[in-house]
């Protein structure tokens, strides 16, 4: 049969409508391979395959009966997404750097990504200009280890990172790495549009046993947790904050680095003693 489209192919010199109702009918037939000795191989493939010409159910039909790929096809970027997966699913598209510049404008870049994580981490930089909804999808996949997403974060764009989408994500998963060698600007956000306590307190701790702070610099980290740690930043007052693991921590850091005096342990949580000697 593929024959016979070749030889009609080759009479005409392009995809009429005729032929192109005449694939349609016989597409379940047409799933045999199509074998290199068909001169119009090559120009059927992207004609029929880099296209919207055929009707869906005979495009699955067709794809099945090429061994070829897409590279740097730009007519890949006008396709249906049902079909640009379809073309996924079944190996027609490679990874490449042509086709990863195209796919980046398609609805369907995470899934290439995802398709093919491997080789997506295995070049991972920052040229593959990951926007917000494909970072999302990336972060909550499991294709990628919690090492593998930390080094997805520092390819990202700080607004990004910090986008109320993101922000929870990216904090769990520097937690997670044990890994917070990142731009202060990022860090310092991330307490401001994360909305999980713990991780936040969890995060300031971290970032206070990395890393140098005066005093006013602590206070400006305690501040966005919000409630008696406010109190805790002014050193002014004796608060008592809840008495949990987390806060045990963090107490712990404030008080090597003389940022408050001692705590004590009461019935109802923890009392804070503040530093009456301003240090800076």
């Amino acid at each position: 049969t593929w024959n016979n489209i070749d030889a009609y192919y080759s009479k005409k010199g392009s995809l009429t409508d005729d032929l192109i109702k005449f694939i349609e009918h016989y597409h379940i037939e047409l799933e045999e391979k199509c074998l290199d000795e068909i001169a119009s191989k090559q120009i059927l493939f992207e004609g029929l395959l880099c296209s919207n010409v055929l009707n869906i159910g005979s495009f699955r039909s067709i794809c099945l009966a090429f061994d070829l790929q897409f590279d740097n096809n730009k007519s890949l970027g006008s396709i249906e997404r049902e079909r640009l997966e379809i073309l996924l699913e079944n190996e027609k598209i490679a990874f490449t750097k042509a086709n990863t510049s195209i796919m980046m404008n398609t609805d369907i870049y995470s899934e290439y990504l995802l398709h093919y994580s491997q080789e997506f981490i295995d070049t991972l930089d920052a040229s593959y200009q990951l926007d917000e909804n494909t970072v999302f999808t990336l972060f909550n996949s499991n294709r990628f280890t919690t090492q593998e997403k930390r080094r997805i974060i520092d390819v990202t764009n700080e607004d990004i990172l910090l986008s109320s989408s993101l922000a929870d994500k990216v904090t769990e998963l520097l937690l997670a790495s044990n890994n917070i060698s990142i731009k202060e600007p990022i860090l310092t956000g991330l307490l401001q549009y994360s909305t999980i306590l713990r991780n936040k307190i969890l995060l300031v701790t971290k970032m206070l046993n990395v890393n140098q702070y005066s005093v006013e610099e602590i206070s400006s980290l305690l501040v966005p947790l919000g409630g008696k740690y406010v109190e805790v930043a002014e050193r002014k007052k004796r608060p008592l904050i809840d008495k949990n693991e987390e806060n045990v921590a963090l107490l712990n850091q404030l008080q090597r680095l003389h940022f408050i005096s001692t705590t004590s342990q009461e019935d109802d949580g923890i009392r804070v003693n503040p530093t009456r000697k301003q240090n800076s």
